[in-house]
């Protein structure tokens, strides 16, 4: 799906992906982005300790959680909740699949249907609006609030 969303995005100009992490996916997606002569556009880091992760997301200005529909779809996993919860942290605009407990957000969470992601994300840049005050996190009050779930949880003491 990121494939797909690259694409439809670098039809524009003046959009380009910055891409932070790595997994099963970056060896595919590392080989399209050199066979479509897109890296100047398309820039790859590898994975980056926890600490560093907001500073790569303040570069950016929309995020995107790219998900296809699956059996699971109708479920929001945490890691796209924690993904999310990042970049709302950070004051960002969040295109995401209209599946799960996402269905029915609204901004700054920008809920499509899965295969519409690149053109939402070419509609925002050309209509981009502000994140209204106070729905916007700080990076220290999420990580709080996340460090009281995992101790509620037993995950961290």
């Amino acid at each position: 799906m990121l494939k797909q969303i690259i694409a439809k995005c670098l039809e524009r100009e003046d959009i380009s992906f910055l891409i932070v992490g790595d997994g099963p996916a970056k060896p595919p997606l590392k080989q399209f982005i050199d066979e479509k002569g897109i890296a100047s556009r398309v820039v790859m880091i590898d994975w980056v300790p926890h600490s560093q992760v907001a500073n790569h997301i303040s570069a950016a200005d929309i995020c995107i959680l790219p998900r296809e529909w699956t059996s699971f779809s109708p479920f929001t996993s945490p890691e796209n909740i924690l993904k999310v919860g990042e970049y709302l942290a950070v004051g960002k605009p969040v295109v995401v699949p209209r599946m799960g407990g996402f269905a029915d957000a609204e901004f700054p969470i920008i809920p499509v249907e899965p295969a519409k992601m690149g053109q939402a994300v070419i509609d925002y840049l050309a209509n981009p609006r502000p994140i209204p005050e106070g729905e916007h996190l700080t990076w220290s009050v999420s990580e709080a609030r996340l460090r009281e779930v995992y101790k509620s949880l037993g995950a961290l003491s």
